[in-house]
């Protein structure tokens, strides 16, 4: 069950984006997207920068994927103590990713190998050490990016696992794991220049952090809001753009984080 809910919350944290701008979302009312304007105008000047906006959607991305994962560790909670053990966590992946039993030698060392990794996060979710996890560290566990500890594991492994040629960087071909025969598509590879801050060509460490972590698409997403929204030119938008755009924004990924965001907060 859970891992229905971790695709979900990839999704709403950038993943998959072409398939959530498939889905028809509600056009928000006016007075919704003003209170939500406000909510995001930390400096109260009346405007809403880029920078704003991406600090208030890290912010409701943390909010909303808390209350999912306080469902998931509900049904994983056995004893009901209110805490994760890692047998608990183990226990769910094993019930999960288990070899078959006709399972090779290969396949029983990924299982390994996986085994290996989400005991190295769990770990490095359980931030007082005391070999549970609470509900808040659950959060870093199941969503890595909500903690820079796990997200390193998680990049590490990225890296150990696809820099093929051990060189320490990743090409266009081991990051988006392709063949040279099957060519990468021109979306693809716009990400990847835009990842490519040094213009080596390459991503190191900290390129590929920026993906895992949400950021590249979270800073992406939120900059194309406020240039629909800005019509002054200032990469600003007052409450009045932001409502002017409402039908501009209309079956946007922007429209779908607006709408997610007014179903966890206060309006």
């Amino acid at each position: 069950m859970w891992h229905g809910i971790l695709l979900c919350l990839a999704i709403a944290a950038g993943d998959d984006a072409a398939d959530v701008v498939d889905v028809p979302q509600q056009l928000m009312s006016a007075e919704k997207l003003r209170r939500i304007h406000q909510a995001v105008d930390k400096n109260k000047d009346g405007k809403v920068s880029v920078a704003e906006v991406v600090d208030f959607a890290r912010h409701m991305n943390q909010v909303i994927t808390s209350k999912e994962v306080q469902g998931i560790l509900n049904e994983l909670d056995k004893d009901q103590d209110g805490k994760l053990s890692w047998q608990e966590h183990l226990q769910d992946l094993h019930r999960f990713h288990d070899p078959p039993e006709d399972a090779d030698e290969e396949m029983l060392k990924e299982f390994e190998t996986r085994v290996a990794f989400e005991k190295e996060k769990f770990t490095a979710a359980d931030v007082d050490k005391d070999h549970f996890l609470s509900p808040e560290e659950a959060v870093f566990l199941f969503l890595p990016e909500t903690h820079p500890e796990v997200l390193d594991v998680v990049v590490n492994d990225i890296m150990k696992t696809k820099d093929k040629d051990a060189d320490g960087y990743l090409s266009p071909q081991e990051m988006w794991e392709f063949s040279a025969q099957e060519g990468l598509s021109e979306e693809a590879m716009e990400d990847f220049q835009k990842l490519d801050k040094d213009g080596n060509h390459l991503l190191d460490a900290q390129e590929v952090r920026a993906w895992e972590s949400g950021l590249f698409h979270t800073e992406s997403e939120m900059l194309r809001l406020i240039e629909v929204a800005d019509k002054d030119g200032d990469m600003e938008a007052t409450a009045e753009e932001l409502e002017n755009a409402r039908e501009d924004l209309e079956d946007s990924l922007a429209q779908y984080h607006l709408n997610e965001w007014a179903e966890h907060i206060e309006l």
